[in-house]
C-alpha cells in the first residue's frame, strides 16, 4: 500500500511537470506576463490535479474496503478455527483425565507389587483408543499417531511382565519399574501436548519470554521444553 502511494505521487509530479512544460512550450514559448494566460494555466493545472486526486481517492477507498473485507474474513475464519480447537482441546483433556485415573490405579498396584490383569487390559484398551484417535495425529512423523512409539513401548513392557508373571517360580516378583516409569512418561507427554498446543501462538510465546516472573512455572517449563524440542529438531 505504501509503495503504491509513492508510485502514484511520483506519477502526479511527472504529469504536473509535463503540463507546465507543454503549456509554456506550445502556447507561449516563454513566461507570460498576461493575467489571462496565468488564469488559464491555473485552471488547467487545478483541473489535472483534481482529476488525479479523485482517481487516487477512489483507489485508496477501494483498497481500504478490500483490506477491511479481508480482515473480517480472516477474523471469522480464525474464530471458527478457535472454536474447533477449543472442542479438540476439551476432548483431549477429557480423555487424559480418564486415562490418568486408570494409570494412577495401575501405578499404585504395581508399586505395591500387585499385578491386576483386569486394570492392565483396561489400560491397554485406552492406550490403543488414543493411538487410533484423530486427536493425536501428526503429519511430521511417520506414525499414525505421535503417541504410537511410547504406547508400543508400554505394551511391550506389559507383555514382558505378563510373561514373567505367568512363568514365575517360587513367587518371584517381576520387575515393574520399567512399566511404571514408562506410563509416567506417557502422562507427561500428553500433558505437554495438551498445554503446548494452547501456547503455540507467537504472541503468547513472546509474552511468556518477556514476563517469566509473572507466569506460572508450569507454563514456563512447557514453553522452554518446546523450545528445546525445536532446537533438537533443527540440529537433526
Amino acid at each position: 500500500m505504501r509503495k503504491t502511494i509513492i508510485i502514484i505521487c511520483t506519477i502526479i509530479g511527472l504529469l504536473e511537470l509535463m503540463v507546465i512544460v507543454a503549456y509554456f512550450s506550445i502556447f507561449n514559448g516563454n513566461i507570460s506576463t498576461n493575467n489571462q494566460d496565468w488564469g488559464l494555466f491555473i485552471q488547467i493545472f487545478n483541473g489535472l490535479i483534481m482529476a488525479i486526486l479523485t482517481a487516487v481517492n477512489i483507489y485508496i477507498f477501494y483498497k481500504l474496503n478490500i483490506t477491511i473485507e479481508n480482515k473480517n474474513q480472516e477474523r471469522n475464519i480464525k474464530e471458527k478455527i478457535d472454536k474447533v480447537q477449543s472442542v479438540i482441546t476439551q476432548l483431549r483433556v477429557n480423555q487424559y483425565e480418564e486415562i490418568r485415573s486408570l494409570i494412577t490405579d495401575v501405578k499404585v498396584e504395581l508399586m505395591r507389587n500387585v499385578f491386576n490383569p483386569q486394570n492392565i487390559f483396561k489400560l491397554q484398551k485406552k492406550l490403543m483408543e488414543m493411538d487410533q484417535s484423530f486427536l493425536y495425529k501428526s503429519s511430521d512423523l511417520g506414525y499414525d499417531s505421535f503417541l504410537f512409539p511410547v504406547i508400543e513401548d508400554i505394551l511391550d513392557k506389559k507383555d514382558i511382565i505378563m510373561n514373567e508373571f505367568k512363568n514365575t517360580e517360587n513367587n518371584k516378583i517381576p520387575n515393574y519399574t520399567p512399566l511404571i516409569e514408562r506410563i509416567t512418561d506417557f502422562l507427561h507427554i500428553v500433558e505437554f501436548y495438551i498445554f503446548g498446543q494452547m501456547l503455540t501462538q507467537k504472541e503468547i510465546e513472546s509474552y511468556i519470554s518477556k514476563n517469566k516472573d509473572d507466569v506460572d512455572c508450569t507454563i514456563r517449563c512447557i514453553n522452554e521444553f518446546a523450545e528445546e524440542l525445536a532446537n533438537k529438531m533443527n540440529e537433526k
